[in-house]
């Protein structure tokens, strides 16, 4: 055997680990985002943020999570609780503030995109179509939960 073709599948025993290795973490997080601590595990986050006036803490936490769940998941839906309790981290009405944490959003725009590139080739290949009513209602419930919060607080 060539040291070419040895080489060429090695390459293709290593790309195959690769894949099985991101299909186990990918299987691990899409089962993860939607247990109980996981929500409870933000909301801490959001909590600690608010009490101890630590803006960088929690922004930087939530876009390390936002980013992982974003290139691991199949769904944006676990992310509605990110969301909303990263509004609750605002301690300040002073805005201005909190201006120079932008460069948290970078790797969260980076991992948006990766999100919409791996699930639109994802649906092209599995020529699925794009369906908005499964998750309308429970977001529309999630919005619905924010505002009453919002109201109280």
């Amino acid at each position: 055997m060539t040291t070419e073709a040895r080489q060429s599948k090695e390459s293709k025993i290593s790309l195959e680990k690769l894949k099985k290795g991101f299909q186990t973490v990918e299987e691990y997080v899409n089962s993860a985002v939607y247990t109980d601590f996981f929500i409870v595990a933000i909301l801490a986050v959001a909590f600690i943020t608010w009490v101890t006036e630590c803006a960088p803490f929690g922004f930087v936490t939530m876009a390390i999570v936002i980013s992982f769940v974003l290139v691991f998941s199949h769904d944006i839906l676990p992310l509605f609780a990110m969301i909303f309790s990263s509004a609750l981290m605002l301690y300040t009405k002073n805005t201005a503030e909190l201006l120079h944490l932008w460069p948290v959003l970078i790797p969260v725009g980076i991992a948006l995109v990766v999100f919409f590139v791996r699930n639109i080739a994802r649906k092209v290949k599995n020529k699925d179509k794009f369906r908005l009513a499964k998750c309308f209602s429970l977001s529309l419930q999630c919005l619905l939960f924010f505002f009453l919060v919002v109201l109280v607080l």
